[in-house]
């Protein structure tokens, strides 16, 4: 597929980027709005094309370092490449469009997104994937079913984190058939789990 070189207009749903390219929308994840990248697409259609990112030629002042080792590959987190009030602010805008174009809500009704005194740490609850019979406990790969062992998820509280840490070395070992692992903290700090075979 052809190359292409554009600058990111703004965030659209799911953290993927929207630019121009020869008057086509073209989305793209892993960018900021105001960078300039190089790209490679892998879908074109009449009105819009989807292109992969190569390289950022010129970064935009919002990108941060993502601070999960699995970015990129794990389909949970897309904004963590943006500092956190534009992925608060891209994320409300993603809910604002959808919003108004499938539910018909007026704009006024929108009050200014909350922020989380702490945007690493927060979720509470975790669902894993198990890969096969005895396979790696893990999440789903971005676009697709296939596992990827759990190293870290910084998004998770530490007591999820370390629960679900403990099970993904301990499952592959049982070979139990289980095939999803859903772990949750309540407000007590208790932990419970739902095994699914």
């Amino acid at each position: 597929m052809k190359e292409i070189t554009f600058q990111v207009a703004a965030v659209a749903d799911g953290g993927a980027a929207v630019g121009r390219v020869d008057g086509k929308a073209a989305f793209i994840e892993f960018c900021a709005p105001g960078e300039t990248v190089r790209a490679r697409v892998v879908e074109e259609k009449k009105n819009f094309l989807r292109a992969k990112l190569i390289e950022v030629l010129i970064p935009s002042p919002l990108r941060v370092e993502p601070r999960c080792q699995h970015y990129g590959l794990c389909g949970g987190c897309s904004w963590q490449h943006l500092e956190y009030g534009a992925a608060l602010s891209g994320k409300a805008e993603s809910f604002k469009g959808f919003a108004k174009s499938r539910l018909k809500v007026a704009e006024d009704l929108f009050a200014p997104p909350i922020a989380s005194p702490n945007p690493w740490g927060y979720r509470n609850r975790v669902s894993l994937q198990v890969a096969g019979h005895g396979g790696a406990v893990g999440f789903a790969k971005a676009s697709t079913n296939e596992v990827f062992p759990l190293k870290i998820c910084p998004v998770l509280t530490s007591e999820v984190e370390r629960c679900a840490l403990t099970l993904s070395s301990l499952i592959p070992k049982v070979h139990a058939g289980i095939e999803r692992v859903e772990i949750q903290e309540d407000s007590t700090g208790e932990l419970f789990g739902i095994f699914t075979a």
